[in-house]
């Protein structure tokens, strides 16, 4: 079953969990083939893997999966790509091996004019921000609605305080592929108080492991702008979150332990990052 990145623009957005995307008239497959671990899963997280990378997004990659042996077909413009697209599928959990069929076309490039690429775009910044106001401990339980339109993100809804207000607005601003922010958002000190939590939020605390933390903290780094490119590594034990890796300034590797710090159920940060070319 194969899938072309940019035809599977639903299947992409509606496997992002939790994402307050608009719900779809769709049958879903059966409960099995939607299980961790399925060649449907492995697809679909592969494909929102790839849209979600700004090096790899531009192109139409197409993804198949059979009792786990990975076929990855299409063209990029160069070797680097290529082992990007192949790396992030032997990096996906359930895969046993990947094929390799990505051609290499050093003229092949992105339609950035095109109304089909500035949609993924958008829709990938939108779910970008969606996600890390929903995991960010100041700003999950807020009413707050995202709308992205060439890299411009509209915030509208209400926050209980302005320090809420302005704490959403910096997180668009450094979501990876933002270009400005229009920040919308009300100030209602009895509309949202932050110990009442949104039903969205709640089922998010519910599912609160060393490994929900892991991943969502992984995701929010690589999301924010300002330090996506440093190599990161994240371990999470009992809730107290470990940081190695280089990065390359000391301004980032406090932001990404700030970052880190931010996310719902961790308890505690061990900055333990190194900064290129110190001493």
């Amino acid at each position: 079953m194969h899938h072309s990145k940019q035809t599977t623009l639903a299947l992409i957005l509606a496997t992002l969990p939790m994402a307050q995307l608009p719900a779809a008239e769709a049958e879903l497959p059966d409960a099995a083939k939607r299980m961790p671990g399925s060649d449907l899963w492995i697809e679909s997280r592969l494909i929102t893997a790839y849209s979600l990378n700004e090096h790899l997004n531009p192109f139409d990659i197409q993804v198949d999966s059979e009792n786990g042996v990975v076929t990855i077909d299409g063209t990029v413009p160069s070797e680097s790509q290529q082992q990007l697209a192949l790396q992030l599928a032997r990096d996906l959990g359930s895969v046993r091996t990947v094929e390799d069929r990505l051609k290499v076309d050093p003229n092949q490039g992105p339609e950035q004019e095109g109304e089909l690429f500035r949609t993924i775009q958008d829709a990938n910044i939108t779910t970008r921000v969606q996600l890390q106001l929903l995991w960010n401990s100041q700003t999950g339980g807020l009413d707050i609605d995202v709308d992205s339109s060439n890299g411009t993100v509209t915030l509208q809804g209400t926050a209980a305080t302005a320090a809420e207000r302005r704490a959403a607005e910096q997180i668009a601003l450094h979501t990876q592929g933002v270009r400005g922010v229009e920040n919308r958002i009300e100030i209602e000190p009895e509309a949202s108080p932050s110990d009442q939590p949104s039903d969205l939020l709640s089922q998010t605390l519910d599912q609160i492991s060393d490994g929900w933390i892991t991943t969502r903290v992984t995701a929010s780094l690589r999301f924010d702008s300002a330090i996506k490119d440093g190599d990161i590594n994240v371990s999470t034990n009992d809730g107290v979150v470990s940081l190695e890796g280089q990065i390359r300034s000391a301004e980032q590797k406090k932001l990404a332990g700030d970052k880190a710090r931010s996310i719902y159920g961790v308890k505690q940060v061990n900055n333990q990052l190194e900064v290129k070319g110190s001493a």
